[in-house]
């Protein structure tokens, strides 16, 4: 699914939720509107955040920017799960 399929999917499963027919599980910055408005409330729920598994793809032979650099040394400094060299 590209991308505005995903936006799409997301206003759904929005709209079900406001709609009140369950509960939805979405990143908590998508949600920025919809809780400051009211009409969807943030539940404290065991076991969250969901935890993601993510990975960093560069390639070799790119130079990266300074800032490139730096980023690319600083997420597996900073990450909480075992990781591999980039």
């Amino acid at each position: 699914m590209h991308r505005d399929g995903d936006a799409q999917q997301r206003e759904i499963i929005k709209h079900a939720a406001n709609a009140g027919m369950g509960v939805a599980l979405l990143s908590l910055h998508k949600l920025g509107q919809e809780l400051c408005a009211g009409a969807l409330k943030l539940l404290a729920v065991k076991h969250t955040p969901a935890m993601r598994i993510w990975n960093l793809v560069r390639m070799q032979s790119k130079l990266l920017s300074p800032a490139a650099e730096d980023f690319r040394h600083f997420v597996p400094e900073h990450a909480e799960a075992p990781h591999a060299a980039v």
